[in-house]
């Protein structure tokens, strides 16, 4: 499931993200919304679904009642990724990968 989520992450996902996140930056944001913030929540909005749609036919072979099934998947996975980013993994990449771009600048 993993390469197929990063296939479709990196050729489609990536730029439609990129898209709708500067878009609502500059069209919709009056306040100027932080980008982080912004691409945080188009990046789980558009991976989430995709991820469970993934799951729903490679792990557990959903054929049948296919819709019902993955919005109920969508309904559990959601607000926990969308927590998961917000919370814990946007914060920790922004605080860690500077670091580490300065330590490897400096090898």
């Amino acid at each position: 499931m993993g390469p197929v989520i990063v296939a479709l992450e990196f050729s489609i996902i990536a730029p439609l993200v990129h898209r709708l996140s500067f878009w609502f930056i500059h069209h919709v944001s009056h306040d100027r919304m932080p980008a982080p913030i912004v691409i945080s929540v188009a990046t789980v909005c558009c991976v989430c679904p995709t991820a469970s749609a993934v799951a729903m036919l490679l792990v557990r072979h959903v054929t049948e009642n296919f819709g019902a099934v993955w919005l109920a998947a969508l309904s559990a996975n959601f607000p926990v990724a969308l927590g998961w980013q917000l919370l814990v993994a946007g914060p920790l990449v922004r605080y860690l990968f500077p670091k580490l771009n300065r330590a490897i600048a400096r090898l």
